[in-house]
């Protein structure tokens, strides 16, 4: 069974994960989006070596150290190929949020829905998830937890109106993604704390306001 690992980055408080897989030799690095020698420290602290670098979305919070941390890994980014258009802007995300600049990752692989890859004796499953950005994956670890980027939140969902953002294409993308996966499936989210499918369909106010409850 594959061991999820979190820890906090950035201005925007995110969470990175480090996802090692089973048998606890290989790892994926998803959401990098600050500290690379906080990350890097997590890294070593597992002992594993860090086959894929992902992030779910390519929101400045999200990919801050991606450039720095393919360096160090020597490894390229996977993304959702239809935020690159987030990725030609990192300049100016980071002037209206009066941050200093960051380097401009690449993506060197771009994710596809239904892609899996594996990691030890894990999988990973990728699915789009469109709505927060148009380029939006969700990620099932083993099929027990999925790690949602911003898509959705303990009790909330991801915000709608920054650029390509899409309110009814969020809500598609939790009614026909995240909502079949099963009310035990753990859901590991881009900021605050984990959930699970099951407390989300039964108490998120968009949820239920949006009758995906049923």
């Amino acid at each position: 069974m594959a061991k999820i690992y979190t820890t906090e980055v950035s201005e925007f408080c995110t969470n990175s994960y480090l996802v090692v897989g089973e048998g606890d030799a290989e790892a994926a690095l998803i959401d990098p989006g600050d500290a690379p020698d906080t990350l890097t420290a997590m890294i070593r602290k597992a002992d594993v070596e860090v086959k894929y670098l992902i992030a779910t979305h390519c929101h400045l919070d999200h990919i801050g150290a991606a450039a720095e941390m393919a360096r160090r890994l020597d490894l390229g980014l996977l993304a959702g190929g239809d935020d690159q258009f987030l990725l030609d802007r990192v300049d100016e995300s980071c002037a209206m949020f009066g941050l200093p600049p960051v380097e401009k990752p690449e993506i060197a692989r771009t994710l596809d829905d239904g892609m899996e890859l594996t990691l030890g004796g894990s999988t990973l499953r990728f699915r789009s998830a469109p709505g927060h950005s148009p380029g939006s994956f969700v990620i099932f670890v083993d099929e027990k937890d999925v790690i949602v980027g911003d898509v959705l939140f303990q009790g909330s969902v991801g915000r709608t109106d920054l650029p390509m953002g899409d309110a009814e294409t969020l809500k598609n993308s939790i009614r026909d993604v995240i909502l079949p996966a099963g009310d035990d499936v753990v859901v590991h989210t881009g900021h605050g704390p984990s959930t699970t499918v099951g407390r989300e369909r039964l108490n998120n106010f968009f949820i239920v306001q949006w009758g995906l409850n049923s």
